[in-house]
Parts: C-alpha cells; sequence; structure tokens
C-alpha cells in the first residue's frame, strides 16, 4: 500500500486529524517501523523524531485534579399562571 511513498511521505501522514487519518497513520508507521528493521537509517531517525513529538505532547498535558461527585440537588419546580381578564 505504502512501497512507493517516500519515508517523508509516510512521516507526514503519521499526524492524524481525523479517524480515517488515524487508521493510514497506523499503516505508515508500520510500514516505516519495517523500514527501519530492513536498515533505513531515514526511516530510524523519522521514529525517533515522532517518538520525542509525542514524548513532548505528553509533558505538555496538564491533568485536572479528580473532583468528587456532589449529590443531586433537589430541584425546585416554579410554575406561574397568567390571567387575562
Amino acid at each position: 500500500m505504502f512501497n512507493e511513498n517516500s519515508n517523508y511521505d509516510l512521516f507526514k501522514r503519521l499526524h492524524p486529524h481525523c479517524f480515517s487519518e488515524g487508521m493510514v497513520a497506523h499503516y505508515a508507521k508500520e510500514e516505516l517501523e519495517r523500514r527501519a528493521a530492513d536498515g533505513d537509517g531515514e526511516a530510524k531517525m523519522l521514529l525517533a523524531i515522532r517518538e520525542s513529538e509525542l514524548r513532548e505532547e505528553d509533558q505538555t498535558i496538564k491533568h485536572a485534579a479528580i473532583q468528587p461527585l456532589r449529590k443531586a440537588m433537589p430541584t425546585l419546580k416554579v410554575i406561574f399562571r397568567m390571567r387575562l381578564s
């Protein structure tokens, strides 16, 4: 599927924006890993760059403190009646 694409084209596909692009990114990563296993130095370098990008993204995410659930407050319903007279 991605045999004719260059390593850089595969690297560009590793940044998905929707579900279908995520599927393509999965196959592009597999192809880069296969090329890296076959001895392609550029593919190894691009995979290392992507891993460092993911690490940086993980470090910038700030996790919020877990807040306890509040019990449901009873609601007050007010009914207005208007007379037209």
